[in-house]
């Protein structure tokens, strides 16, 4: 009996996700009735998520106690939670990951190419195709890590994360963030000067106003911001922007939304590692998949990321 753990964030989609709950269950439970008609009898369990990291804890149980799949039903915020959870177990022990995606941006299932139609990727739930998907993991040289699985940033995208978080504004979507990002240039630049060592490499130093390490190419709603990113190729993507003012990040605003700046390598540099070692001179602002890792004022200034290849399989209808 094949058996799915579904968790539910109802505070996805900026609080309004659990507007969609009644339909959503109702869906599965459909789907999964229809499909032990013509093959095994699926179980699924509903789960609700209570508070900010509870969807972790969640996974890891249900990984622990056999579920075959494990389904995030929210945003990226709700899958980087729930593959924490399912990172903390053995690779053989590890369900498959199936994703509602009902979060503001969506950038993890957008990304990687899976349905934003719920009802399409919900009936992907009850079917036998995988794609594997890399996962990156970051520590901060302090013994503390984590794993994510679209993008890390720090500098200018780690501001940016900083402002939404304490945004109140009504927009949603790809606009909201637009608004934030116009919003951090303006008031909340973050310059650094780092030395960064790729793979074995000999450290190099790099005066910079954001970096971004990328799984997936586009982050906060759709800003491609690695363009070259492949989720399935076990490599780091990183763009470096070099120091730059706040007239020219506005210039290069556009110019970034339409995924033009990969041949701008006087203001840009873009490559592929395995991993990747950073050492701030300042401390840094630390997102990962629109989370915070990092603070100012937690004064870290060094990084260790790694990629780890095929981590998890995720369902996808092809």
């Amino acid at each position: 009996m094949p058996r799915i753990k579904a968790i539910f964030n109802p505070q996805a989609n900026r609080g309004d996700n659990y507007k969609q709950h009644d339909f959503i269950f109702d869906l599965l439970h459909e789907l999964a009735e229809t499909a032990s008609l013509d093959g095994p009898l699926y179980q699924v369990d509903w789960v609700t998520t209570e508070e900010p990291g509870h969807a972790t804890e969640l996974a890891y149980q249900a990984a622990l106690n056999g579920y075959d799949t494990i389904v995030a039903i929210g945003g990226d915020g709700t899958i980087h939670e729930v593959v924490n959870g399912m990172m903390r177990v053995d690779p053989d022990q590890r369900p498959k990951l199936g994703i509602l995606p009902t979060g503001t941006g969506n950038d993890l299932t957008n990304n990687f190419g899976l349905s934003t139609d719920l009802a399409e990727a919900a009936r992907c739930l009850f079917q036998e195709n995988t794609r594997p998907l890399d996962v990156g993991m970051v520590s901060d040289g302090d013994s503390r890590s984590q794993y994510w699985v679209n993008t890390l940033g720090f500098g200018f995208s780690g501001a940016v994360t900083v402002v939404a978080r304490s945004s109140t504004s009504i927009l949603r979507g790809f606009v909201l963030y637009l608004y934030i990002v116009i919003k951090t240039i303006l008031f909340h630049m973050q310059n650094n000067d780092i030395m960064v060592k790729v793979d074995d490499g000999d450290p190099v130093k790099r005066s910079i106003s954001m970096v971004n390490i990328c799984n997936g190419p586009a982050e906060g709603g759709g800003f491609p911001v690695a363009p070259h990113a492949l989720m399935d190729d076990g490599l780091l993507s990183y763009t470096f922007m070099r120091r730059m003012s706040r007239v020219k990040m506005l210039y290069f605003l556009p110019i970034v939304l339409a995924a033009k700046h990969t041949d701008k390598v006087k203001h840009f540099e873009f490559g592929n590692a395995h991993k990747l070692h950073i050492e701030a001179h300042d401390p840094l602002t630390v997102h990962i998949d629109g989370e915070l890792f990092s603070r100012l004022e937690n004064d870290l200034r060094q990084l260790e990321v790694a990629m780890i290849p095929s981590a998890l399989h995720t369902l996808s209808s092809s």
